[in-house]
């Protein structure tokens, strides 16, 4: 095989190496990149010792300006009352372009604990209005969302599609605290794992695919450059 031959042949060999670290590139899962996350927060809603307080966290999941929920802690009746809630306004009303739901899992008014891992998507029983994560009042509790958990939320965007995303909270027991862990959502309009957030090693492994695509176009040219000369 001469040395035109050979060099002639590198250089495809190189080309079709770049194409398919291309191609790879181009499927890895769109899912993780369409997850937008909030970062880790440690945001805490309580009235503490106010016998008559509220306080809320106005959750916004795409920065749209649209409140997406309300997540209210109100201390009344003298302090006798702890409510924990996620307030929704209803569809249509002024306060609520479009519809914004959380999961109550099938239960009235009170909002499934999700777990780390579950799917959140349309087969889903949302709801707005008033919903409860954990209330004590007049010597009973309601709701069953305490401790650390997760709140499956589904809202529109500006073009009426419908998004998925979820809330992590630590709930106080007495629903005299809420502390808000961070937030996601996936903006493609597909479903969102309860918990998920863009994972660090797929862009690791996108840029290093792009990296090697690169160096075999590079080598394809020196080649090319070497049998003119």
């Amino acid at each position: 095989m001469s040395k035109n031959s050979l060099n002639k042949k590198v250089a495809t060999s190189n080309l079709k190496k770049a194409a398919a670290m291309s191609a790879a590139l181009a499927a890895i899962p769109a899912a993780d990149a369409a997850i937008q996350y909030s970062g880790a927060l440690n945001i805490v809603l309580s009235g503490g010792a106010s016998p008559n307080s509220q306080v809320e966290y106005e959750l916004d999941f795409n920065g749209d300006a649209q409140v997406d929920a309300r997540i209210f802690q109100a201390n009344l009746n003298a302090g006798q009352s702890h409510f924990a809630q996620i307030n929704i306004a209803n569809p249509g009303l002024p306060a609520n372009n479009g519809v914004h739901e959380v999961d109550i899992g099938g239960s009235n008014f009170q909002i499934k604990q999700m777990m780390m891992g579950e799917v959140i998507n349309s087969g889903l029983f949302f709801d707005n209005g008033s919903n409860y994560l954990r209330v004590s009042h007049t010597g009973g509790q309601y709701g069953v969302f305490s401790g650390i958990g997760i709140a499956g939320l589904r809202f529109e965007n500006a073009m009426s599609t419908s998004l998925y995303g979820w809330v992590k909270l630590d709930v106080a027991n007495d629903g005299s605290s809420i502390t808000i862990l961070g937030h996601a959502y996936e903006d493609s309009g597909n479903s969102i794992v309860a918990g998920a957030i863009p994972e660090p090693s797929q862009v690791a492994t996108g840029l290093g695919l792009l990296a090697l695509g690169a160096a075999g176009i590079r080598e394809s040219r020196r080649r090319k450059q070497e049998k003119v000369s």
